[in-house]
C-alpha cells in the first residue's frame, strides 16, 4: 500500500498537470477577458476564504498561467510565463474595452526573464521556484512566518499579505 506522502505528490502532480495550459504575459490597459480566458484559478480545495480575502494554504502551488483572486475580483496575482508574480487590478472605465473592463499592474516580484516559476506558501514564506513541488529552487521569497499557520492571501482591499495565524508578517503594500 503507498504511503500517503507518495499519494500526496501524484495527486499534486496531477494537479498541475491538469492546470498546464497557454498564457501570455498581461500589462496595462490589457482587457480584462484576456486575464479571464488565459488565466487559471488555483484549485478550490487549496484556498480558504471569507467575504475580504481568499487565501492560499501552505505547499499549494499556483504554476504559470495560475491566479489567486480575491473574492470581489477587482484584484488578481498572476503568475505569468516570463516567470514574474504580478499583482492587476481589474477596473472599468468607459475609454477601456468600451467599458467591460481593463488590467493594469500594481505590484510584480520583479523576477521576468525566469520562465516557468511557480508560487506557493513554504516553510512559513511566499516564495517563488523553479518547480511546483518542493524540489525547486527558491529564487524570490519573503520573510517567515509560522511553518504550519502561515497562508497568502488576496485581499479585497488590492492588498496580498502574507498571514501568521490572524497576524501579517508580509504585504505587497498596494
Amino acid at each position: 500500500m503507498p504511503s500517503l506522502a507518495v499519494f500526496v505528490v501524484v495527486a499534486l502532480s496531477g494537479i498541475q498537470g491538469a492546470l498546464a495550459q497557454t498564457c501570455e504575459n498581461l500589462g496595462s490597459w490589457q482587457p480584462s477577458w484576456k486575464l479571464n480566458a488565459q488565466y487559471t484559478s488555483t484549485p478550490g480545495y487549496s484556498i480558504k476564504g471569507d467575504s475580504f480575502k481568499n487565501c492560499l494554504q501552505p505547499y499549494y502551488s499556483a504554476p504559470p498561467c495560475a491566479k489567486l483572486s480575491n473574492p470581489a475580483g477587482t484584484s488578481q496575482l498572476l503568475m505569468q510565463p516570463d516567470g514574474n508574480a504580478v499583482i492587476y487590478s481589474v477596473w472599468y472605465a468607459t475609454n477601456c474595452n468600451q467599458g467591460r473592463g481593463c488590467v493594469s499592474p500594481i505590484w510584480s516580484s520583479q523576477t521576468w526573464n525566469r520562465p516557468g516559476l511557480s508560487f506557493r506558501v513554504q516553510d512559513g514564506r511566499f516564495v517563488l521556484s523553479t518547480t511546483p513541488d518542493l524540489s525547486g529552487q527558491v529564487v524570490w521569497g519573503t520573510k517567515a512566518g509560522s511553518v504550519a499557520g502561515t497562508q497568502l492571501c488576496m485581499q479585497n482591499d488590492s492588498n496580498l499579505v502574507l498571514y501568521d495565524g490572524a497576524t501579517p508578517v508580509w504585504a505587497s503594500g498596494n
